[in-house]
């Protein structure tokens, strides 16, 4: 007679383990806090032509290195706050507070600030930027790719169990001396490899690709990247996301043929606290 309730016991047991390792993914700033950021990224490429005779003179003229190698390091703080919220929308202002490179240079220049509003659950609109080091027009160009880039932190809400995974696709450019950039796709699968108390934790799987056929110009590039997202079940956003990629281009014009191989080690550790 004990053996049926004890299979029932163990049935329960399962079930309700099975129901607590489901969760909801749903990254979303809140009111109210503070989103504290260290960023590292390092990155190296390794570029060499081929062209006419007249195309390789011209490098050598100009001192150009072939192969060309380049590479930098970069470590960047970053303070987000989010104010009150009045109905459902909230203030949100973006502070880049420190940042260091192996090259010396800043994209952006420390006390750089940006504002904008959020509504509950949506991803932020940035519409001023405060900076005492930066024109008229290179704030708006920060703004603009700053907002691009926030966007990406945008998933569908979704209820997951362990095992189970999701695909984001999204697009981004390559910046090509004296020509229009090149439009890469890139395809992310996110699986839920496991819940720990207050943290969910995803690998992650990218394919890039680009495939560009113009007037006096061709282009290919393949890439595929592995990381890691740690996700703050309690907070509703990521805590630490991490991301290693390769890429492999090749470009050609009428006289010459580029190629390029390039590496990039991405870590951001977020600690989230109330105001």
């Amino acid at each position: 007679m004990k053996r049926p309730a004890g299979l029932l016991v163990c049935c329960i047991a399962i079930c309700l383990n099975a129901y607590a390792q489901e969760i909801l993914f749903k990254i979303q700033y809140k009111p109210g806090y503070s989103y504290h950021e260290h960023v590292d990224q390092r990155s190296q490429t390794i570029s060499k032509y081929e062209g006419t005779e007249d195309f390789m003179n011209k490098l050598i003229a100009r001192g150009v290195s072939n192969p060309t190698v380049s590479g930098n390091r970069q470590k960047i703080e970053i303070v987000t706050r989010t104010g009150k919220q009045h109905g459902n929308r909230f203030p949100i202002e973006i502070e880049f507070v420190k940042t260091k490179s192996k090259d010396g240079g800043q994209a952006i220049p420390d006390g750089t600030k940006i504002f904008g509003n959020c509504l509950t659950g949506e991803v932020p609109t940035f519409d001023s930027i405060s900076s005492t080091d930066l024109s008229s027009e290179f704030r708006n160009a920060v703004l603009r790719d700053f907002q691009a880039s926030v966007s990406k932190i945008s998933f569908p809400d979704k209820k997951l169990s362990v095992g189970e995974e999701f695909t984001k696709k999204s697009a981004f450019s390559i910046p090509v001396d004296g020509q229009d950039p090149l439009q890469m796709t890139v395809t992310s699968t996110y699986t839920l490899l496991k819940v720990e108390r207050n943290t969910a934790i995803f690998e992650i799987r990218q394919v890039y690709a680009t495939d560009s056929s113009e007037l006096h110009r061709s282009a290919s590039a393949r890439g595929t990247g592995t990381g890691r997202l740690e996700y703050d079940l309690k907070n509703d956003f990521y805590r630490e996301f991490e991301m290693s990629t390769k890429m492999n281009l090749d470009f050609s014009m009428d006289d010459f043929r580029l190629f390029t191989n390039s590496t990039n080690v991405f870590f951001q550790k977020i600690s989230i606290s109330k105001n």
